[in-house]
């Protein structure tokens, strides 16, 4: 939290970091689920998009 505050000059508690961490874990969880090839759906790394079937 020290280094945080010292790179951003913002000072947050250790719950705002911990609410910031579980929403992000959440969300990252989310992602590995959309990206995953094995539901249909996949990374076009040249659009930067999500890529799905006309089936899907």
């Amino acid at each position: 939290m020290t280094n945080f505050k010292n790179e951003t000059n913002k000072a947050y508690s250790q719950r705002q970091f911990k609410n910031r961490w579980d929403a992000l874990k959440k969300e990252w969880k989310a992602w590995k689920k959309l990206k995953g090839e094995d539901n249909g759906l996949r990374w076009n790394t040249i659009k930067r998009t999500i890529d799905a079937s006309n089936d899907w």
